[in-house]
């Protein structure tokens, strides 16, 4: 599999081990580092693209970017499950969690999962793909994460998952 810089390209996940075996990106916080007491401030927004592939010369492959803005304070943990469909047969769903660790530090934990069947509402899993992110007191970070349809072996049916956030 060919990987493109700055993306995060996982396999499907066959359980909740292997959700916890992924790889922290970034270093964690200081072992020992005590909670900040204060409420921290996640901004910005939460990019889910999506191409739908028709085939066909004639066709166009249907094409879909919906864009949710992230505006919240952060004291404990934070959840939300935002969807996105695309081309009447795709759904791409976001589980994300934002969880306050030590000295204001935000890690933002989750999974993508790309759908593909006769409707949008189809519940036939094509691909799964689980993330983890710190986002730093007073930074930016732009993550990515992309999943394709694996299931049917159609890689031109993906969505790109894009965190544009700031912790204030």
């Amino acid at each position: 599999m060919k990987l493109i810089p700055g993306i995060h390209a996982g396999r499907r996940i066959a359980s909740a081990a292997a959700l916890l075996s992924l790889a922290i990106v970034g270093a964690a916080p200081a072992a020992g580092a005590e909670s900040a007491n204060l409420a921290r401030y996640i901004s910005g927004t939460l990019v889910i693209e999506t191409n739908d592939y028709e085939p066909g010369f004639w066709a166009d492959d249907e094409h879909c970017r919906q864009t949710i803005r992230l505006s919240r304070p952060v004291t404990g943990t934070v959840s939300y499950r935002p969807n996105a469909k695309c081309g009447g047969e795709i759904r791409t769903e976001v589980f994300a969690t934002h969880k306050l660790v030590s000295n204001g530090n935000i890690l933002t934990t989750g999974r993508v999962d790309f759908y593909e069947g006769a409707t949008s509402n189809t519940n036939e899993l094509s691909h799964s793909v689980a993330y983890q992110f710190y986002l730093w007191a007073g930074q930016s970070t732009q993550y990515k994460i992309k999943v394709w349809n694996f299931r049917e072996g159609q890689p031109r049916d993906w969505a790109l998952v894009t965190y544009n956030v700031s912790n204030a």
